[in-house]
């Protein structure tokens, strides 16, 4: 019954990531008050869930402080990315070109290591690139959808900087410790211009913003934590790579936003990658 509450409490979590697309997509607001809002919000659910944990928190710091935030820093700028992607190129490319971040892992992680990429690894970086070579319109008529591909790729590349830094760079901090550092680096990045956008956002996009950073990102990152406390890590990513199904579905739901063949063939090709990047290494990758 336990593990039960956890994966439900991942799945909402995914659905939560899938929702923060379809909202950046229906803001009208600058994106540096998007990214500076959402940061503001989750700062303040995260804030009162440090407040009201009993457990004993490990003090941080300051040079572990300075560390979150400059993974802050990237994290403003994998925000900006994704939203823009979502912006330009709609729900179902934004989100589809994020989820080559696997990809990108894999380059990079082979880089620091100075290997050859494995068999396996050319294999799925193959899948991926057919995936979004799929995605990728060929007709200059959809030049804003490239854009949005180009920009959600890059969504993806900020996204394996992340997972990098914290893969190999340690820090003495609770999950939930790390991620306030980590919000607080990225409202400090977006200063003092997403301020000036957000005072001028009119009503409306203050509340998707506000259920961005409250829902979407102080709670759904709660939850992560939550849930990785109680299962394996391999089961929790398997569950997150799902992103971009839950948005797709989302989007066909409520902004009519139906994906063709095209995007389905190529949705299939990226997350099919993703989840083997996932289950590989278990198996002696």
């Amino acid at each position: 019954m336990h593990n039960i509450r956890a994966y439900l409490a991942i799945q909402l979590c995914t659905l939560l990531f899938g929702l923060s697309a379809l909202i950046g997509e229906h803001v009208q607001s600058e994106i540096t008050a998007v990214v500076f809002g959402r940061s503001l919000f989750a700062l303040v659910l995260l804030s009162g869930l440090l407040c009201l944990s009993d457990n004993v928190r490990p003090t941080v710091p300051w040079r572990d402080k300075s560390k979150l935030m400059l993974n802050g820093a990237l994290l403003a700028g994998h925000w900006f990315c994704f939203f823009m992607g979502v912006r330009e190129g709609g729900v179902a490319i934004g989100t589809l070109g994020f989820a080559t971040f696997p990809a990108f892992v894999i380059i990079i992680e082979s880089a620091l290591a100075n290997k050859k990429l494995a068999y396996l690894d050319m294999v799925l970086m193959t899948m991926i690139v057919a995936g979004v070579y799929i995605l990728a319109p060929v007709n200059t008529r959809y030049a804003d959808a490239m854009n949005g591909l180009l920009w959600s790729l890059a969504a993806g590349f900020s996204n394996a900087l992340i997972i990098i830094f914290n893969r190999y760079i340690p820090v003495r901090a609770s999950a939930t410790q790390s991620s306030w550092w980590q919000c607080a680096g990225c409202l400090i990045t977006t200063l003092p211009g997403g301020t000036t956008d957000l005072y001028y956002s009119n009503g409306h996009d203050i509340v998707s913003i506000g259920i961005l950073g409250f829902l979407c990102t102080g709670l759904a990152y709660w939850m992560l934590t939550w849930g990785l406390q109680r299962l394996q890590a391999r089961t929790v990513s398997m569950m997150i790579v799902l992103e971009p199904v839950y948005a797709l579905i989302l989007a066909w739901l409520f902004l009519n936003q139906r994906p063709d063949g095209q995007t389905i063939a190529g949705a299939m090709l990226i997350i099919s990658a993703s989840l083997l990047s996932v289950l590989l290494p278990a198996r002696g990758r």
